[in-house]
């Protein structure tokens, strides 16, 4: 496994090869074209321009004889780590290879001697759910259950002898009796967490408490192995605490998915075994039913609703082949259609070995069967237990072969060349030479490459031109939406006095660190202020009866840092401190730039590295902070001081002239004409996108010379896709348009652009 190359010297220098050249100076002696029938085993001998390699596995052995001696690869696996005999090397090759090829996910983190499928701890995840539904007015009575209680949940969720139905309806109960209080939205809640975890349709709305409109609820209703899709159509839909509510459940529906695929006591292949010799059974009692059939007509369509979910399995997946079946045999009366029915209703009729289910593998798992056949025949072949030269991981992944199971490229590093050798590259080098899972954080400078791509995605402030925007769980961010949502609330009618709102802003959210704000919470502060007598009507809210803003990283790091958060020299080491936990979900990444701040403990810099942000805000430092409005020195101030919001402080004029100004490129060195070809090559737009976005300059260019220099008062764009998408270049370039135009009437112009 060699992933790519960048000047340098080849893998021979460096002492690392791939798993193929690994076996390769073993197995060629006995077999020369072995790897050549492998890479050219799918070619027809029709083909002229095919390479002429003899077909099979072996060179010495026909297929058939080598699957009637291992009917599945599993079996060949099994042998290989339990029977005390040499193996013939290209044996292990291909069972190591299967392993390689399908080594599971990475969601645990343990080692493989420390992994035990049925040691997932669901008291954990429950605690998680108990963490977020605290702060949820719908949830925040939920009593989840104890370490004991937790127990007993996964125990009903693992057992197999009763339908998915009959699991669910337990689980429910069990939830429902350690609830003091049982309202409907606990009740709703606990129906689809558990018909989540065995695997049923539930309502995900519910599950996340995300508001969506009636007529979204069918979209909105899946079981949890579709989950992959619907977060691709539905990842803006859902905020942070629904994303924890649904990691919680996947992990407990992803147990008990391993839990079915690897029964107590054996192996993942012993299970696979344990599947084929299942399937042969029940294969054999399902023929036996179609022979049992007096119509015709019954007999075609179950063979056929076989063969398609064996042939065509995309078409006729598992759920579709049983709704054929059960369609045919529900009104047959004998021993052996009750039996397949049964099996049926337990999803475990004629289970395949492959199937979406074995997503659910942790690579732990697969790397404990290759080091036991590394354990049974090093004996036989001591170069297979040739020690792991990365230091780092060496413990967790002890053998030089191992590094293929437990390796995977970062997400951040991205296409493995260079800027020079792609446009759509960002991976930097910390040296030249041939990448390989054993050299590769020697070459590739992970702090540096994982800046660039969070550099690549992250995108720019909505009102000025290339300025980068703040995380959206900076302290500073959330400031700017706690005050602008209470700018925007209404207390009789009436927005809050200044007084009111500072009252509230500093018991609430600052002494109280609430990270959810109930319209009882605003009712309540406002009878304890002395301003009414009973609780006033308020409207307003972003959301019904709840403030969608707060500050939950100040509440987060007001624990760990009670000292600094409130001085005024620690705030920029803070700032830095929440982008790095944005920007770097490698964790060693982000405890090495946690060392760079001088004046963290040790303990400190531990509890900070355990708590990780994610998403960007809209705005910029440099606008909340650095452009005066014609009352204050900046939007913050503005929005503290007065009970305007950020749409009302946005159409101040003095402001408008500091985002001018803030837009204004270079006019000494560059054209307008350059000066738009610069802001579109910055742009992150696709091709197609600048295009069009040069052809509206254009059309702009021309309605400007025909009206004799005088910009339009206003300009529509109308785009299939996103308006706003280019609305940023046209806004920029036409400050740029008419030289002669006075600046005020510029800003003017440019903030009806913006506007409209």
């Amino acid at each position: 496994m060699v992933f790519g190359r960048h000047g340098g010297e080849s893998s021979g220098a460096n002492g690392a090869c791939g798993f193929k050249e690994f076996f390769e100076p073993y197995i060629a002696p006995i077999d020369p074209e072995f790897f050549l029938r492998q890479k050219y085993s799918a070619d027809s001998p029709l083909d002229p321009k095919g390479i002429r390699a003899d077909k099979g596995l072996l060179s010495d052995m026909s297929d058939q004889e080598f699957h009637a001696k291992y009917p599945t690869i599993y079996h060949l696996r099994y042998q290989l780590m339990h029977e005390k005999r040499q193996f013939d090397v290209r044996e292990i090759y291909l069972a190591m290879h299967h392993i390689i090829k399908y080594r599971g996910h990475f969601l645990i983190e343990d080692g493989a001697d420390n992994f035990d499928a049925k040691q997932i701890d669901f008291f954990d995840q429950f605690q998680r759910m108990a963490a977020v539904t605290a702060g949820l007015p719908e949830l925040e009575t939920l009593v989840v259950p104890d370490e004991t209680q937790s127990d007993a949940f996964k125990r009903v969720l693992f057992d197999e002898s009763q339908t998915k139905s009959d699991r669910q309806k337990v689980l429910a109960s069990q939830l429902l009796d350690i609830q003091d209080n049982q309202s409907k939205a606990i009740k709703d809640f606990i129906a689809a967490l558990t018909k989540a975890v065995v695997g049923m349709k539930a309502n995900l709305a519910t599950l996340t408490s995300t508001a969506i409109e009636s007529t979204d609820k069918n979209d909105w209703t899946k079981p949890l192995g579709q989950l992959d899709d619907f977060l691709l159509k539905h990842e803006e839909d859902l905020d942070e605490d629904g994303y924890a509510l649904i990691d919680a459940a996947n992990q407990m529906y992803s147990a008990a998915v391993l839990a079915a695929l690897v029964p107590e006591g054996m192996g993942f292949s012993e299970a696979m075994m344990a599947r084929y010799a299942q399937h042969k059974k029940q294969l054999a009692l399902y023929k036996q039913v179609i022979a049992s059939l007096p119509d015709k007509t019954q007999r075609h369509e179950l063979k056929d609703a076989y063969a398609d979910y064996i042939e065509h399995a995309a078409q006729n997946p598992r759920d579709a082949f049983y709704k054929r079946v059960t369609k045919v045999l529900e009104g047959v009366d004998s021993a052996d259609a009750r039996t397949v029915m049964t099996a049926i209703s337990h999803d475990e009729f004629l289970l395949k070995q492959r199937t979406l289910s074995n997503g659910k593998i942790p690579y732990q798992m697969q790397q404990h069967e290759f080091d036991a056949i590394i354990e049974n025949q090093k004996a036989y072949y001591p170069w297979l237990a040739t020690p792991n030269p990365v230091e780092a991981d060496a413990k967790r992944l002890p053998y030089y072969l191992d590094e293929l199971i437990g390796f995977r490229v970062p997400y951040y590093v991205g296409p493995m060349v260079t800027e020079k050798q792609s446009q759509f590259a960002w991976m930097i080098r910390k040296a030249d030479g041939e990448l390989t899972p054993w050299n590769f954080f020697d070459v590739v400078d992970r702090e540096k490459t994982a800046n660039r791509f969070i550099q690549r995605m992250q995108t720019t402030d909505k009102y000025i031109l290339g300025e980068d925007v703040l995380p959206k769980h900076s302290i500073l961010y959330q400031q700017f939406e706690v005050l602008n949502e209470l700018n925007n609330i209404r207390v009789e009618k009436h927005p809050l006095t200044t007084e009111q709102k500072q009252f509230i802003y500093q018991r609430l959210f600052v002494d109280q660190q609430r990270k959810t704000i109930t319209k009882k919470n605003l009712q309540d502060t406002l009878v304890a202020m002395g301003e009414f007598d009973k609780a006033p009507d308020i409207g307003g809210l972003a959301k019904e009866d709840v403030m969608m803003s707060s500050l939950a990283t100040f509440a987060d790091y007001s624990k760990i840092l009670p000292e600094a958060i409130s001085d005024p020299t620690r705030q920029n080491d803070i700032e830095d401190i929440i982008a790095w936990s944005t920007i770097f979900e490698d964790t060693q990444i982000f405890f090495d730039k946690l060392k760079t701040v001088d004046w963290l403990t040790t303990q400190q810099r531990k509890r900070l590295a355990s708590i990780r942000y994610t998403g960007w805000g809209k705005l910029s430092k440099r606008l909340l902070q650095q452009i005066p409005t014609s009352k204050h020195t900046n939007v913050m101030a503005a929005l503290w001081a007065t009970s305007d919001n950020f749409m009302q402080i946005l159409q101040d004029e003095q402001f408008q002239e500091g985002l001018y100004d803030a837009n204004r490129l270079p006019e000494e060195t560059l054209t307008p004409d350059e000066q738009v070809e610069k802001i579109l090559d910055e742009a992150y737009l696709s091709p197609a996108d600048k295009k069009g976005a040069r052809k509206v300059i254009k059309v702009m260019n021309d309605i400007v010379r025909a009206n004799h220099g005088v910009l339009p008062e206003q300009v529509f764009l109308e785009s299939a896709d996103d308006p706003q998408k280019i609305s940023g270049v046209v806004s920029a370039a036409a400050s740029n348009w008419k030289k002669s135009t006075d600046k005020p009437h510029r800003a003017s112009s440019m903030k009806r652009l913006r506007k409209n």
